[in-house]
C-alpha cells in the first residue's frame, strides 16, 4: 500500500516551520508550499537592512532536502503593486492570502499527483478556502491549522478597544465580513481543524464550528541556548502600592 503523504501550505515562517519539519522527519512530507523561501546562497544574505533580516528567517535547515515550492519573485511584484494602490492593511492581507492560494493551486495542477496516491493537505486559516476547494475535487483529506480563536477573539478585542479608547488610542480595525465569510467556508471544507488551546477550541465551538472536527495541538516552542541559562528573579513580596497588571497579545496594537 502506498504510504500517505501530506502537502503543507504556509505563508510566512510560523513556528519556524514546525508542522512541515515534523512531517518531514517522519518521511511523509510530499512538499511544502510557501510564499518566500530564502536559501543560504540567496543574494538577500548580502544585505543587512530590516527588510533583508525579515526574509532571512524564511528558511529552515531541517528542510534543506525537502521539496519546497516558493513564489518569492512573484511576491515582490505583488507587494510592490499593493503599495502603489494605497490599500488598507486588511485589503493587503486578503489580497495576499488569495494570491497565495492561486499560486498553490496552479502549481498543484502542474504536478499531476496520481489519483492512487493518498494525500492530505494542510493549510493555515484565512488562506485555505480555494486550496481546500481544489483538494476536494481530488479526493484529498483537508486539515486546517487555526491560528487564533476566530471571531470570538475579535469580539473581545473590539470590546476592550471601546472601553479603553480614551486611555489607549488604537488604530486597530476589525476584519471585514468577507474575511469571516471565507473563514466559515474553510471550516466547512476542513475534515479536521487543529487549534492551539482549549480556549481556542471553545471559541470556535461558540462560533458554530463542530467540536468533532477540532483537535488541540499546543504551539511548538524550542528554547534557544541563551534561554536555557536565563533565570527570572522576583521580589520577595508585592506591596499594595507596587501591584501591577500585565497583558500580552501575540500581535496587533496590544502586543
Amino acid at each position: 500500500m502506498t504510504q500517505p503523504q501530506l502537502i503543507c501550505c504556509q505563508i510566512g515562517a510560523r513556528e519556524h516551520y514546525s508542522i512541515p519539519r515534523a512531517i518531514y522527519s517522519q518521511d511523509t512530507l510530499n512538499c511544502l508550499f510557501t510564499d518566500t523561501w530564502v536559501r543560504p546562497n540567496s543574494p538577500v544574505h548580502r544585505f543587512s537592512s530590516s527588510w533583508s533580516r525579515k526574509y532571512k528567517e524564511r528558511y529552515h535547515h531541517e528542510l534543506e532536502t525537502a521539496v519546497v515550492f516558493d513564489f518569492s519573485k512573484k511576491l515582490v511584484l505583488l507587494e510592490s503593486l499593493n503599495r502603489l494602490k494605497n490599500l488598507s492593511p486588511w485589503q493587503k492581507t486578503i489580497i495576499r492570502n488569495q494570491w497565495f492560494q492561486r499560486q498553490v493551486i496552479h502549481k498543484l495542477q502542474r504536478l499531476k499527483i496520481p489519483p492512487s496516491q493518498p494525500i492530505s493537505i494542510f493549510a493555515y486559516s484565512y488562506a485555505a478556502l480555494e486550496i481546500f476547494a481544489y483538494a476536494r475535487t481530488q479526493g484529498w483529506r483537508t486539515i486546517l491549522g487555526q491560528i487564533d480563536p476566530g471571531p470570538k477573539e475579535e469580539h473581545i478585542v473590539k470590546g476592550l478597544q471601546a472601553h479603553y479608547k480614551h486611555q489607549y488610542p488604537s488604530t486597530w480595525q476589525p476584519a471585514p465580513q468577507q474575511y469571516w465569510h471565507s473563514w466559515a467556508k474553510e471550516c466547512d471544507l476542513a475534515d479536521s481543524i487543529l487549534v492551539n488551546s482549549s480556549w481556542s477550541a471553545t471559541s470556535l465551538i461558540s462560533s458554530g464550528i463542530s467540536k468533532e472536527k477540532i483537535s488541540i495541538v499546543p504551539l511548538v516552542y524550542t528554547p534557544t541556548h541563551a534561554a536555557s541559562k536565563f533565570c527570572r528573579t522576583f521580589p520577595c513580596c508585592f506591596l499594595k502600592a507596587k501591584t501591577f497588571k500585565s497583558a500580552f497579545f501575540g500581535s496587533g496594537d496590544f502586543a
